[in-house]
């Protein structure tokens, strides 16, 4: 019937309309990434700054390229995108910051999420995403063990549920 193409057709300019506004969100993210990215360094050379280190997003959304990159120092001269600067893929969330030598990293922070909780917390500023991760890690870990008993202990036991069915069941029959 016609009510049924309709509804077809519909349905699929739906998912065209989805998809074509998920790329353009994606394109959007992207290009504004690179944008800043030019800008940074053009801010850089502007100061007589050499070199930035790259720093990726602290939280479990991370690509494996950005993780692997976070905390690592590139001459500004030298920057590629894709490679050694951002974005390295779409949806890149990296920035840079200048390296300079009065500036002691530790005396910083940065920001990171706490993947079990979600909260935001302040981390000292020479803390590479690996190692990071290595702290979180032991935290998913606990967090997950602890579902795990949780569930265990919630889970209903069948041997019981079936006693108590048997009783009520007998109990019925009295």
């Amino acid at each position: 019937s016609s009510t049924t193409y309709q509804k077809i057709l519909s349905d699929v300019v739906d998912e065209q309309m989805n998809k074509a506004g998920f790329a353009a969100n994606r394109l959007l993210r992207t290009e504004f990434n690179h944008v800043t990215g030019e800008a940074e360094m053009e801010s850089y050379q502007d100061s007589d700054v050499a070199k930035y280190r790259y720093i990726a997003v602290l939280d479990g959304k991370t690509s494996e390229i950005c993780r692997d990159l976070d905390g690592k120092v590139f001459p500004v001269s030298e920057r590629k995108v894709g490679v050694n600067m951002h974005p390295m893929h779409p949806w890149c969330r990296s920035r840079t910051a200048p390296v300079l030598d009065s500036v002691v990293l530790s005396q910083h922070t940065r920001w990171s999420r706490d993947p079990v909780t979600g909260k935001e917390e302040k981390i000292p500023a020479n803390i590479t995403y690996r190692e990071w991760e290595k702290r979180w890690k032991a935290k998913m870990e606990e967090a997950s063990s602890m579902k795990r008993k949780l569930k265990k202990q919630l889970k209903p036991k069948k041997n019981l549920n079936l006693q108590k069915i048997w009783l009520s069941h007998k109990q019925a029959k009295l």
